[in-house]
């Protein structure tokens, strides 16, 4: 266990009008990072997090290739200025430099025998042949058609909620459009099997769609990533934290009674007057040893995906042909093949702009294993499933917040992305009167 308490730290005495609570904070990425920066300003709050890196998601791996070190993100990697607005002011906040990104995309079936990318005008058709193919065709023209279909579709009047699989169906979709594109994109952005995109909630994905710019050829947000990776905005947030922060604390009980809150660490008992839970909640299952009913209902119906992944350099890992290379590419070892987990390369020096004549990759569950001595570093990472269950618990998540001196926070309560945790975490501190510094 590694123990860090930042003495360095001023706290504005204008705003610490309130009792100071005594807050554990268990998770340390982007959700809890917030949680605990904003809360320290008034509050006696401690950090917990399980890895030996505070970040979560947002994890800077500096590879050293020759005489040069280069920092790439691979986890949270970009985001926009339409829909990261809290992210965005956190960035101005601190004076975090971005940069443009790429975001094409490609897809590849059968060992390269079906290819195409997304990279316009010419990267559709990389594949000649693929002109002459009722599959291709189908596909092409169905994208427009589903543009126009999503957009116009009154989810209001439809009574039932609709899955996407049910939603398609509706729209006359062909399954070369599922298949090669629309459910490949959505599984590769979340990080999910086909047969699990399949039960996302229709509305919600439109939603999500419309508001990216997905949905139309032309005017879509411009993506970024920032330049020196995440660790930049990590390492200024720390910097501002008021508290104590725990390296590999690996909790083993969370325990509630009499308005107080006991957290198991190594066998010690610490004591504390609220919990901030930024972990998924099947984690939080596993270690809060008291949960209520509601908490247990609630909780149990977000799922997780685990997702194996690979920094490497092995060519082998990408899309056959060099021109249908895109930051990210999905890979269908079988046509239309939905059972199998995602298996996506990210094209990191497209992604990132990195400079380098080396290639570097970031592979989630290749079919393949890539070639042992092109392997920087492997690791794990979880993704939050979405379903009907899941905007159900969603809708709900309120009701239990506060209750027994717990509070949830979590990029799972919206749409698993990097505002989302940053959008959790500012709602809670906010019910302590901590709030943002910026308007």
């Amino acid at each position: 266990m590694i123990y860090i308490k930042n003495l360095n730290c001023k706290t504005n005495k204008l705003i610490n009008k309130n009792k100071k609570n005594k807050i554990a904070v268990i998770g340390s990425g982007v959700s809890g990072l917030s949680t605990a920066w904003l809360l320290s300003k008034k509050n006696d709050v401690t950090l917990f997090e399980q890895n030996d890196y505070f970040g979560g998601h947002a994890n800077t791996v500096t590879i050293n290739n020759g005489s040069i070190n280069y920092d790439l993100d691979v986890g949270f990697i970009v985001h926009n200025n339409i829909n990261y607005p809290n992210f965005v002011n956190l960035l101005n906040h601190f004076k975090i430099p971005t940069q443009k990104s790429n975001m094409s995309f490609s897809f590849s079936a059968g060992e390269g025998e079906y290819e195409y990318s997304s990279t316009l005008p010419f990267g559709p058709f990389i594949q000649p042949s693929n002109l002459l193919k009722k599959r291709f065709i189908k596909m092409i023209f169905d994208i427009p058609k589903f543009y126009s279909f999503a957009k116009k579709f009154d989810f209001k009047s439809n009574k039932e909620d609709i899955n996407l699989i049910n939603f398609l169906e509706l729209g006359g979709f062909s399954k070369d459009y599922c298949y090669d594109h629309l459910l490949p994109m959505a599984s590769a952005i979340w990080s999910q099997p086909i047969t699990k995109i399949m039960h996302f909630n229709a509305e919600s994905f439109v939603d999500f769609y419309n508001n990216h710019g997905l949905l139309r050829f032309l005017d879509r947000p411009q993506w970024r990533v920032i330049k020196g990776g995440s660790k930049l905005y990590i390492k200024k947030i720390l910097d501002e934290f008021c508290g104590k922060k725990i390296l590999n604390s690996k909790i083993s009980d969370v325990f509630r009674k009499d308005n107080s809150v006991k957290i198991v660490l190594d066998n010690q008992n610490l004591d504390f007057e609220h919990v901030i839970f930024a972990i998924h909640p099947a984690n939080i299952l596993e270690i809060l040893k008291d949960p209520s009913e509601d908490e247990i209902k609630i909780l149990k119906k977000f799922e997780i995906e685990d997702n194996t992944c690979f920094i490497h350099s092995d060519l082998a890992l990408m899309p056959k042909r060099k021109s249908a290379w895109s930051s990210w590419n999905y890979f269908s070892e079988t046509n239309q093949d939905i059972k199998s987990k995602v298996f996506v390369t990210y094209w990191l020096n497209l992604l990132q702009n990195i400079k380098s004549n080396t290639d570097f990759f970031l592979s989630l569950n290749p079919t393949k294993l890539p070639e042992s001595k092109k392997i920087y570093k492997n690791f794990y990472y979880s993704h939050p499933v979405y379903n009907k269950e899941t905007n159900q618990s969603q809708a709900q998540i309120e009701q239990i917040q506060g209750e027994n001196n717990t509070w949830f926070a979590g990029a799972w309560n919206g749409f698993g992305f990097h505002e989302d945790g940053l959008a959790s975490g500012i709602k809670i501190a906010n019910k302590f009167d901590c709030f943002v510094p910026w308007k």
